[in-house]
């Protein structure tokens, strides 16, 4: 017992008592709402209000506390009960015209985009519990509030488009008025309002979806968190930044859709994010715009600059590309992680040409001085980056298979994918993807009689 007494007391400690003391304040707020639309008249009443309560409550602390300490441990917890109040409080507002219009599948639709749909099956649950308590509504709302909105996250949950969501809304509010209309059926409940109580269940959904998609941007920067919908923006040719590397340094810009066309494939293979990746890859050589024609991909037609210069000059112009990527990143304010993927796609890789260069020419210089500065791949999405980016510019003038296994090669020995967690099968179905992808772009053409 005084073990287990020890061991609860470390884990309060470390989720912070500032979380804890949040996470009392809301179930305070929640029994103070329920109190005021109950209007309790005697002390049994206000103790089996707080204990009807307070069950449902501690269930999801537990958990949270068991299952998901990730989210305690995280802002994501703040997150949620920020959205659950939003739901609460526009409960309190809609409840007045008819409790069929309260728009309770805000909370489901918000968290399965910016958390997943894990989280936002056990929060629903909670939050129609707590909606049905403390707004005394029917039983039979409880019912298709779980059902209709359990649904609604399976369907949510794949959306890329915001545009999209407007639709699932609706989706939410039919199967609400379909159980509404099952449970008609069932108890015979001949009444004049089914029809507008239909109506309402429609404008229910149609209203959280909006509310959920005019809030999403505000949750996105406060909790600094990427969701489909933001990479889809950051891939779309239109972007700023994309838009200037077309222009300022085209042959990086068509190497880097290349490159994010292979990671985009091999994603999906190794059960990376696809969109994450194909992004990532799109903005890894964004530094290039600081001196695009020092970049062999940019010369077109012109003399080579690194010709001109000293070994160690054209070193420090190439490894400079990471970091002036991460920081041209930080002042468009990509999300942070796509800057950990510009400054891991070339991890602590040597710039073997211009070592071997430098060595021609008798200098006595440290190999590590001739290696990027960058961190080492820490995900499989940047690791896929790195892979995908030496391998297009490799397989320009060589065997494609046999540059495609030699590249990987090279990275594995020179232990740049030790930090990221890549495993051996996901290696081969990289390699496999590469070669199969490279082979549709880089295609024998026919050769025409003259």
């Amino acid at each position: 017992m005084e073990n287990r007494l020890k061991l609860i007391e470390e884990k309060i400690t470390i989720f912070g008592f500032a979380k804890w003391f949040i996470l009392l304040a809301f179930y305070a707020f929640l029994y103070a709402v329920a109190v005021t639309n109950h209007k309790p008249d005697s002390a049994e009443y206000f103790i089996g209000l707080s204990v009807y309560l307070l069950v449902p409550f501690l269930v999801f602390i537990m958990y949270l506390f068991y299952f998901k300490a990730q989210i305690i441990e995280s802002k994501n917890l703040y997150l949620i009960i920020l959205i659950m109040l939003l739901t609460i409080i526009l409960s309190e507002l809609f409840k007045g015209i008819s409790p069929y219009l309260i728009p309770q599948a805000i909370a489901p639709i918000l968290i399965t985009l910016l958390l997943g749909p894990e989280i936002a099956f056990i929060s629903n649950v909670f939050l129609i519990w707590a909606i049905a308590i403390i707004f005394n509504l029917d039983l039979a709302l409880v019912f298709i509030g779980i059902v209709a909105n359990s649904l609604g996250i399976l369907i949510v949950f794949k959306e890329k488009l915001r545009s999209k969501i407007l639709l699932d809304g609706i989706y939410i509010g039919l199967i609400s008025s379909l159980l509404y209309l099952s449970i008609y059926f069932i108890e015979v409940r001949y009444s004049s309002e089914v029809f507008i109580n239909i109506v309402y269940f429609i404008l229910s959904g149609v209203l959280a979806s909006v509310i959920a998609i005019g809030t999403m941007p505000l949750w996105e920067g406060i909790f600094k968190i990427l969701t489909p919908f933001k990479l889809l923006e950051l891939t779309n040719p239109d972007n700023k930044l994309l838009k200037e590397l077309s222009l300022e340094a085209p042959g990086t810009y068509h190497h880097s859709l290349l490159v994010g066309n292979l990671c985009e494939a091999a994603a999906e293979k190794i059960g990376a994010n696809r969109l994450l990746a194909k992004a990532g890859a799109y903005y890894h050589d964004i530094g290039k715009l600081k001196r695009p024609l020092y970049f062999k991909e940019n010369q077109f037609g012109i003399e080579n600059p690194h010709d001109m210069l000293e070994p160690l000059q054209s070193l420090e112009i190439i490894l400079s590309h990471s970091v002036d990527g991460v920081k041209i990143g930080k002042e468009n304010k990509l999300p942070i992680e796509i800057i950990g993927i510009i400054d891991q796609h070339h991890g602590k890789t040597l710039m073997s040409y211009f070592y071997l260069k430098a060595k021609q020419n008798n200098e006595m210089v440290p190999e590590e001085k001739f290696r990027y500065k960058g961190e080492k791949p820490q995900t499989k999405e940047a690791a896929l980056v790195m892979l995908a980016d030496s391998v297009e510019a490799a397989v320009r003038s060589s065997s494609i298979q046999k540059m495609v296994s030699s590249v990987i090669k090279s990275k594995l020995e020179d232990e740049q994918l030790d930090e990221s967690p890549i495993t051996n099968r996901d290696i081969k179905i990289i390699n496999d993807v590469f070669v199969s992808e490279i082979r549709g772009i880089y295609h024998n053409r026919i050769r025409y009689p003259k």
